[in-house]
This record gives structure tokens, sequence and C-alpha cells, in this order.
């Protein structure tokens, strides 16, 4: 009999995070929260911005990332129970009509307006 043993070394929030937070992850976010806002009619309040901000960044990092954590790591680190970022997540995602795929045109736009608004 042969066993094999496969042990994969749990990534840490930091070596996730060194690595994927930035503009470009900015980028996404503020792309999908754009989607969302047009798609819903919605007006941002301070409430809000939060929830829409952790469910953006977490949808991003699912669709573009190998390594992710589980919901129940995002939640915590957000602040909301993991059954709110649950139905966070599916409402965003249903608004935006499963739309995560960012056009090039699109995200040099975005990535253009940023360097513009701050200066880079």
């Amino acid at each position: 009999f042969f066993f094999f043993f496969f042990f994969f070394k749990q990534k840490t929030a930091y070596e996730i995070g060194v690595r994927l937070v930035g503009s470009e992850m900015c980028i996404r976010d503020r792309i999908y929260i754009d989607r969302y806002l047009l798609a819903s009619g919605m007006k941002l309040t301070a409430h809000e911005v939060h929830r829409l901000f952790l469910t953006a960044s977490t949808l991003a990092l699912k669709f573009h990332c190998d390594d992710y954590f589980v919901n129940s790591y995002y939640a915590a680190v957000g602040g909301v129970s993991l059954e709110e970022l649950n139905e966070l997540e599916k409402d965003f995602i249903e608004t935006i009509g499963y739309e995560l795929y960012v056009e090039k045109n699109v995200y040099k736009r975005y990535e253009k307006a940023l360097k513009l608004y701050s200066n880079i």
C-alpha cells in the first residue's frame, strides 16, 4: 500500500494581502461597485459603502485569484456575520448579472481615472 499525503501550507493574510492588495484590486472593486450601483439604482450611504466594498473585494478575490480564504474569514475581517456576507454576496452577484470579467479597455479607463485623481 502506498499512501500519499499532501500537505498544503495555509496562506497567511499577510502572504495573500501583500500580493493582492494594491491598485489592481482596488480598481476591480471600484468597477464592481459601480456595476452594482448602476444595476440596483441604490444610493451610497455610510452604512452601505462598507458592505459594498467588503462584498466587491470578496468577489474579486474569488474570481481573480487561486488563493483566497473562506467566507467566514472575510466576514470576521469585515465585521459582519457569515450569514450576512453570504447574503450580500448572493445579492451582489445576482444584481450585476454575474458579470465579474473586466474588459481591458474598461480596466484601463478606471486605472487612468485613478491615476489622474490621485496624482500618481
